[in-house]
Parts: structure tokens; sequence; C-alpha cells
């Protein structure tokens, strides 16, 4: 291959592009460009590759993401589990899914073009199809909202009916997943520590007069525990979630560039997917990106939720007053939803943070995170604080 232009990116990297394009018979190529696939503050864990591959007949773009090195992070089971979910979970979700009569199943996952065990993944560069993420330090309106949690339900339904349909093949999928981090997160680990002092940094940013009912009610070690300890709480109502369901893991296509009319999504990151309640992938999403406004239809949210995973459930065969009633769903919000509310306290931060104060991941020493500060530099603490007092009263009100 002749003509590759130099760009910091990884020999495994190139390696993996280089084996795809081989398996693909795209040869002869004429150019290969690489160029850096988001802006900082996008991706935390990883490097982002734009990749162009130059063909007499046309140009191929992929997406590529690797490793970054870190101390003290377990990021090869950050890549071990979504290597797997592209590998071999979606795929088998996609045979289910394929041979029901489904009027709009889930299919929200970019393609996969291929992926090396030296933490290394080729996606299809869904920019190149209109695909755009959204401005994390914005507030989510109802068009986005309720468009991403109908895709969540399609997805929850589609690993509730593939465990109701062929739960020995599902019962495998499980057995085979190695992304258990709850094992890496140890009485007191670092990353306990750390989201435990995230969370009490939130609450001292409040005021212990006008903000004493939220202070009086707001524990960061529990909330903290929550958030580490999620994985414990499997039960026989567990299925396969998301896990990492902020907006920078969400890409929107908009009709006619009408940022207010998004008509498809993608979800773009699978490095934290796991069995749990359904309900942990909703907190995270609907407490880390709702205003006041969206908080206060937040039932409204719930029943369309469910509805649409009953009918999803119903297309597919499976009965979803047997699988996950109603009754259950709405204990287990209760239950869980505070996980959301404890992820909220770094995400909403992280997300209102522009690109020069967002943490510079593979700098942190994570063996001892405790005592590292995230932000060393944050303009949009008023801003913060403004959201967390609102999540906050919600939460201690409902």
């Amino acid at each position: 291959m002749s003509g590759e232009q130099e760009f910091s990116v990884s020999d495994a990297a190139k390696a993996l592009v280089n084996e795809i394009i081989e398996k693909n018979n795209w040869e002869p190529i004429s150019e290969i460009k690489y160029y850096p696939g988001t802006e900082d503050g996008d991706g935390y864990c990883s490097k982002h590759v734009g990749v162009e591959i130059i063909r007499p007949g046309g140009t191929i773009t992929l997406f590529i993401k690797y490793s970054l090195d870190f101390v003290g992070l377990p990021i090869d089971r950050f890549y071990s589990n979504e290597i797997y979910f592209y590998d071999v979970v979606f795929p088998a979700y996609q045979k289910f899914i394929s041979e029901k009569n489904i009027r709009e199943g889930f299919r929200h996952v970019p393609k996969c073009y291929g992926t090396s065990s030296k933490n290394v993944i080729a996606l299809e560069n869904i920019k190149d199809k209109g695909y755009n993420l959204f401005d994390r330090r914005a507030i989510m309106d109802d068009n986005h909202i309720t468009l991403v949690l109908r895709t969540f339900a399609k997805f929850h339904a589609a690993s509730f009916a593939f465990k109701d349909q062929d739960r020995e093949g599902y019962d495998k999928l499980v057995t085979n997943w190695d992304g258990d981090l709850a094992r890496e997160m140890r009485v007191d680990s670092p990353m306990k520590k750390m989201w435990i002092h995230q969370i009490q940094d939130g609450l001292n940013t409040l005021d212990p007069i006008e903000d004493k009912a939220i202070l009086d009610r707001c524990d960061a070690e529990s909330l903290g525990n929550l958030v580490i300890d999620a994985q414990r709480c499997q039960n026989e109502y567990s299925i396969f979630t998301q896990g990492d369901c902020w907006c920078n893991n969400i890409m929107f296509k908009y009709e006619n560039g009408n940022k207010s009319n998004p008509i498809d999504i993608m979800l773009v990151d699978w490095q934290l997917f796991r069995p749990l309640s359904p309900v942990f992938d909703i907190s995270y999403f609907f407490y880390t990106i709702a205003s006041e406004k969206a908080l206060a239809k937040l039932d409204t949210y719930l029943e369309m939720y469910y509805a649409e995973l009953t009918d999803q459930l119903k297309q597919m065969g499976s009965d979803p007053e047997m699988l996950y009633p109603k009754e259950v769903f709405l204990k287990e919000w209760k239950q869980y939803c505070k996980f959301g509310f404890g992820i909220s306290f770094m995400l909403i931060k992280i997300m209102l943070a522009s690109k020069d104060e967002a943490p510079k991941m593979d700098e942190i020493d994570f063996e001892n995170v405790e005592r590292v500060e995230l932000f060393t530099k944050f303009d949009n603490e008023a801003e913060f604080l403004r959201r967390m007092r609102i999540l906050a009263q919600f939460m201690i009100d409902r």
C-alpha cells in the first residue's frame, strides 16, 4: 500500500486497518489517511481516529478506537467487554431479531468491521451518514429524550426476548461475559473512594442553610457505593444493559439538519455493557440530561418507555407480564434510580467542562485517584450547582 500519511496512530490500529482491507478485498489502495476522530472532551478512555481508505473506485471511511495507557484502571477489561459485544453478543441479537416480524426492532449499533485483541475496534464512520454528538453542555429537549428512551426500550426488549426464547443461548452469553468490574472495586479501592469524593465535592457546593434539606437526605458514601457496587444488584429480571448511557455515547441523525428534530440514533460505546436491571440505563441517561421541565414529566417518560418495551416484546412473541411486569419495573425504579443521581455528580461536571477543562484521563494515576483532582479548572460551577440543586431537590421530593 502506498501514500500512507503519518498521523499518531498505534501500530496495532494500523495493522487492523490492513487486515480489514485484505478481508474485504478493497485493494488496490491509493492512499490511507488518518485524522483525529473526536475533539478533546468527547472521549475519555480511548483514542479515536478517523480513517479514509482511498481507492480508485471511491473512498471508504472507518472510525477506529483503541485504548490509552492507564495506571490502575482495568482498561483491558473495558475493551475485552466491548469486543465481546461486537463480536458475539450483538451478532446473536441481530440473528434473533431478523427472525422476528418486527416493525422497528433494535438496530442502533454501528457496523463493526473488525476487532483486535490489542484493544482496537474498527467501526463504520457514522459521521459520514449524518450522525453527530449532542452538545453535551446543553439540556436535552423532549424529542431527544423520547427517541433515546424508545431506543433503550428496544434494546432491553431484545435482551428480555432473547433470554426468554433462547435461554440456553442467553445463559451462555452471560457465562462467557467477563465485564464484571465489581470485583475490581474492593471496599477500599481508589475508584470507589474517587466516586465518594466526587459526590461529596458536589454536595459541598450546596449552601448548608438554604440546602439543608438536601444535605440531610443525601449521603455521599451510600450513593458512591451504589454507583460502584451496581453489578451486585443482579436478580431474576436482569438482562444485558448498555451500562454507560451518557450523551457522548449516543449519536443523533437529524431531519434536514434540523437539530430540534432527531430521527435516528446510534449507541456507540459498549465498554460497560453488563447484565442488570434496565433501570440502571434509564436513570443514568435521564438524570444526567434532564431539565427541570423534563424531571416534572418523569412519570410520562417511564410510561412511554414501558409501553415501547411491551410493544417490542409482544412483536417478538414474548409476554411482558411474565418477563418484566410493570409493578416490578416501577419497584426497581424506586429501588435503583439513585444510581443515576450518584452518577450525575461526576458526569454533569464532565458534560459542562470545556475541552480545555476536560480531565486528561491518561495522565491520571488511578491507583491513587482519590487524591487526584479531576478538574484543576472549571468555569461552569454556577450551572453545575444549579443543575445539581434542582436534581437533588427532585430526588428528595420523590
